[in-house]
């Protein structure tokens, strides 16, 4: 710190401001933050808005087919670039001991939480959707897929709002025939199953029914 005096006004300069990270740098990872966000975005619709008013999905098949092609190439850009850009700062500010201005840490930050957001379990977001808004018009269809996953905290919650234990989904599989096929013992131990349906699903072997159930 030094001193300057102006007009008999003793005024205090700083020797060595913050250095930041150069504009351009900057403007490149804004850039690559909204376009990582907007896939990102998109996934997060697809495990939550659109599972709920269609029904379980496979993450990404309908960003694939049929969606907006910019959603596709937002990705296709901005999650590889956003990870560079992420390398490539984190090296710069270990070089700078970490001392740039707070602004520049911004999509530094954003860049972390949507990654954060990218890894967050289908079934975390499935079951955040139907804890939220209920589980909708598809709620047997979700019932069935998380019996397979094992997911026996969801299950109960879905049986005490009245869905049936023995709806079939394709195939005439059943939710504790999925959760059999599994292995999912946890499920077929339920009291809400034992009216279940199991050993005359067309998924297991009639002469091995044991094998098949629980």
């Amino acid at each position: 710190m030094t001193r300057k005096r102006e007009h008999g006004i003793i005024l205090e300069m700083q020797n060595n401001p913050p250095g930041g990270f150069p504009k351009p740098w900057i403007i490149a990872g804004y850039t690559l933050l909204v376009a990582a966000a907007l896939f990102v975005g998109r996934i997060v619709y697809e495990e939550t808005i659109l599972t709920w008013t269609n029904g379980p999905q496979m993450v990404g098949f309908a960003m694939m087919h049929g969606a907006v092609p910019v959603f596709l190439l937002s990705g296709l850009i901005g999650v590889p670039g956003s990870l560079l850009w992420m390398i490539v700062s984190l090296v710069w500010l270990f070089k700078k001991k970490f001392g740039i201005p707070p602004a520049d840490w911004a999509p530094i930050i954003s860049l972390i939480i949507l990654a954060a957001l990218l890894f967050i379990p289908y079934e975390s977001w499935e079951e955040l959707a139907v804890h939220v808004a209920g589980p909708g018009a598809h709620g047997s269809e979700v019932m069935l897929q998380v019996a397979v996953q094992g997911n026996r905290r969801l299950v109960t919650h879905l049986l005490r709002q009245g869905y049936d234990v023995n709806y079939e989904g394709k195939g005439g599989t059943t939710p504790l025939s999925g959760a059999a096929v599994e292995g999912n013992k946890e499920i077929g131990g339920l009291p809400y199953f034992e009216r279940g349906r199991c050993e005359s699903q067309k998924p297991f072997d009639r002469r091995n029914p044991a094998d098949g159930c629980f």
